[in-house]
């Protein structure tokens, strides 16, 4: 079976169908590396996860990429102001760009991230 690294660069809106969507491409098609630095969060779409978890403008939300291990590499998009609860822990980030404008980062957002140094 051919193993391959992906990927993904975004750019202008998404929501919370649009993180549905590439939770499901790191957890079936190797996507490792996701840059959004010119996209910007906004409010709607499908429960990204669970039933409880929606999206917010300029907010990467509560528990939206835990438990990726599969996922190495982030930079958050220029507009994001805020990082949620649990928003990246115990997934396999190695490398992340945290924009200025991001004035809070909820607790345990990067627990146990041990590849980040």
């Amino acid at each position: 079976m051919y193993d391959q690294t992906v990927k993904l660069i975004l750019s202008g809106k998404f929501n919370g169908t649009d993180i549905r969507h590439m939770r499901k491409l790191i957890t079936e098609n190797h996507l490792a590396s996701i840059d959004l630095t010119d996209a910007q969060v906004v409010s709607g779409g499908l429960a990204y996860y669970q039933s409880y978890k929606i999206t917010a403008n300029n907010i990467l939300g509560d528990y939206v990429f835990q438990g990726f291990t599969k996922l190495v590499a982030m930079k958050l998009p220029q507009t994001l102001t805020k990082i949620g609860y649990n928003a990246f822990s115990s997934s396999g980030l190695r490398m992340i760009e945290i924009p200025d404008k991001v004035t809070a980062i909820d607790e345990d957002a990067f627990a146990y991230c041990s590849s980040l140094g």
